[in-house]
Order: C-alpha cells, then sequence, then structure tokens
C-alpha cells in the first residue's frame, strides 16, 4: 500500500523538489502551503506522516502551531521538521515562544542545506522511512526491541523485563503518541478505569468522591509501574525514554543517535567475522581465513553495520554514528567509502556486506 504524505512548506522551489523527491521514492504526496490548509487536510484525511517546514510566511498558522494543534486534536502520525534556520537557534526561539522544546513534538528534524545537492534531498527520504517503516528491530542505544520476538536487548544482550513491564514498554515503543494512563491500567488489569468523563457525568456528591478516590488508586498504581520500569531501563535518569505529557499519559522517546566512541580494547563477533576495534583487523575464520587490514575510518562504519547485525541501516544512521550529528560530510562521500569497504571485505563476491539497490540501505549478514 502507498504511503500517503503531507508537505507543509510555503516556498514553491522546496516544496516542488520535496514533492519530486518522495514521489519519486514512491510515496503519495499531498502538500499544503499554510498550517490552516494542513490542518484541515488532517482533520478530513489519513497521513502516514508529514514534513513541516516550522516557518510558513503570510500564515495564521506556523508549521510549530501546526504540529500542536495536530497533538491537541489526537494526530499522532511521524513528523520530519525542515528548517532553513540553524536547529540550536530554532530550538531556543520555540522554547521561549511556547515554553517547550518543538522536537517534544515531532520524530525528528532536518537542517536545509542546499549547497549539499540532492544529498539533503535523499537524507530526507532516508529519515523519513527510518520513521514511518516498521522494522523488526527498535533501536535507542544502548536498548534494541526485537518486535517479531518480543525481546528487549541491552548492550547486545537479552535484558530481561518482568511480563508485564515487557509488555508496558513494548505498547509505548508501538504506539508513536501520548499513551493515556487507562490504556496501561487495562493492559494488566481486568476492572474498569475510571476516566474524567465518567467524573463529569456524576451528580450524586457521594459517588462523585467514591469515583474520584478510585481513580486516584488506579493512576497511582500506573505512576509506579512507570516510576519501576523507567528505574529499569535508566537506573541514572539520563535517557528520559518515558517522558509524562503534562498528565494526559506516557509518550515513548527515542533519545538521539550520538557517536558512539571507539574502545579501545573491544572485538566484536559476527558468525565467523571478528572485528578487532584496537588494531583495526577483521578476522575472517573457517576455509576463507584471513585478515583483512581496514583504516580507522572503515573500521568505525564496520563496527556500525556489525552492531546492527541482520538489520538494514541507512547510510544517514552511519553518517549519524560516525561522525555526528553536526558534520557537513556529504552523504554521496559516506556512500563512496560503504561501497569501498564492502568490496575490500566481500573480495568480490557475495559477502557478510549486502545493499539493497538505489536505497542507501546496508546491513551486515553472514547468511
Amino acid at each position: 500500500m502507498t504511503m500517503r504524505i503531507l508537505v507543509v512548506e510555503d516556498d514553491r522551489k522546496d516544496l516542488e523538489a520535496f514533492r519530486e523527491k518522495l514521489v519519486n521514492a514512491g510515496y503519495d504526496v499531498e502538500w499544503a502551503t499554510t498550517g490552516e490548509d494542513a490542518l484541515q487536510f488532517v482533520c478530513l484525511n489519513p497521513i502516514d506522516g508529514a514534513v513541516v517546514d516550522l516557518v510558513l510566511k503570510d500564515a495564521k498558522y506556523g508549521g510549530m502551531r501546526f504540529i500542536r494543534e495536530c497533538r491537541k486534536k489526537g494526530f499522532y502520525f511521524p513528523v520530519l521538521v525542515v528548517t532553513d534556520r540553524n536547529i540550536e537557534s530554532t530550538r531556543d526561539e520555540v522554547n521561549r515562544l511556547y515554553g517547550t522544546s518543538p522536537f517534544d513534538y515531532v520524530e525528528d528534524y532536518l537542517e536545509k542545506r542546499r549547497g549539499r545537492g540532492s544529498d539533503y534531498l535523499w537524507e530526507m527520504c532516508d529519515r523519513l522511512r527510518n520513521m514511518i517503516t516498521p522494522l523488526q528491530f527498535f533501536d535507542f542505544p544502548p536498548y534494541r526491541f526485537d518486535r517479531r520476538e518480543k525481546q528487549f536487548y541491552r548492550d547486545g544482550k537479552p535484558f530481561d523485563l518482568k511480563p508485564r513491564d515487557g509488555r508496558v514498554l513494548e505498547y509505548l515503543i508501538n504506539h508513536r503518541r501520548i499513551v493515556s494512563h487507562k490504556e496501561i491500567y487495562e493492559l494488566e488489569h481486568k476492572d474498569h478505569y475510571v476516566d474524567d468523563t465518567e467524573l463529569e457525568n456524576l451528580s450524586d456528591q457521594q459517588k462523585w468522591e467514591d469515583h474520584k478516590k478510585m481513580q486516584s488508586k488506579q493512576r497511582n498504581l500506573v505512576q509506579q509501574r512507570i516510576g519501576k520500569l523507567r528505574k529499569k531501563l535508566d537506573p541514572d535518569a539520563k535517557l528520559n525514554l518515558i517522558h509524562e505529557e503534562q498528565g494526559e499519559g506516557y509518550r515513548f522517546r527515542r533519545p538521539p543517535l550520538q557517536p558512539r566512541p571507539m574502545s579501545g580494547k573491544d572485538t566484536l563477533v559476527v558468525g565467523q567475522y571478528q572485528l578487532q576495534v584496537d588494531n583495526c583487523d577483521l578476522i575472517v575464520l573457517g576455509d576463507d581465513a584471513r585478515v583483512i587490514e581496514l583504516t580507522p575510518l572503515e573500521c568505525q562504519i564496520l563496527e556500525v553495520l556489525m552492531r546492527r547485525a541482520g538489520v538494514m541501516t541507512s547510510r544517514v544512521l552511519v553518517h549519524e554514528r560516525v561522525y555526528g550529528l553536526e558534520n557537513t560530510t556529504p552523504l554521496t562521500k559516506v556512500d563512496e567509502y560503504l561501497l569501498t569497504l564492502r568490496d575490500k571485505v566481500n573480495s568480490g563476491k557475495p559477502g557478510p556486506i549486502k545493499y539493497q539497490d538505489d536505497t542507501g540501505y546496508y546491513w551486515f549478514s553472514c547468511s
């Protein structure tokens, strides 16, 4: 089924460039030049995701207000923000105007960098695909969730959660929106949850007080469950994975990807392949035993692929893990490095580094 993407952009050249690139990538594209028109479209039509410019000229609703209004009305499609401005200055300005970060409401963001040619549009498609394509694995370093097997991992090792904790975390991950207290409570309790609507309809004071006490008790149980889950996942309170949304419920927020520092005493093993990070050697065991010498950059790129063995990895993600979010190295260069690394490791025959034609996606597999 073709996925429908709404582009909210008032610059005609950018709008046409976005539309052409997304159509060629196989999306059904709709567009609006003001936040008002975009909101009206969303209220009447289902969409799978949106690309939104934060600054819309001659519009009552800018991009940020459009996103906020959608969230208020209960529309929780993935949003990729694009902006001409520096990301940090945009974050500070919106914080000052709204008292909250725009990135509390969106899945990802992208700074327009027209000087990098088609790289910027490729990056938009890569990020959008990562947001709306359901994958078997959901990565939020140092954790990974295998959707098919319903198994959580920490630093590559199975991470044991009690069944009810696992159900809550899985529900939060799979529902990319605010999950209400009622939903979380009913995951593990069979009794009826008292919500605010029910309280509003009670005219008897004693019944209202009894129901209010019951609601308070049920909400406290949910808060305790979330508190324990937070402590298990993030004992140092650094990741803020499960975010409370102004008393309305909870939302899972994957932390932004950060470049992983190379560890000096680390050996990664995937099948018959052993990557010795300290001296940048890839050891191949078996009938085709050999040692492949890598450059430090090749070693970093291969480490990213091997740590995500079996999972398709976009060149955007490789770029973020190796260079960091603020680096401007063109994606075409990353492609060159990946293809050179594939040829070196595969030695001109089918090998562990695979590439899906014309998509910018790579993966490491021994099968």
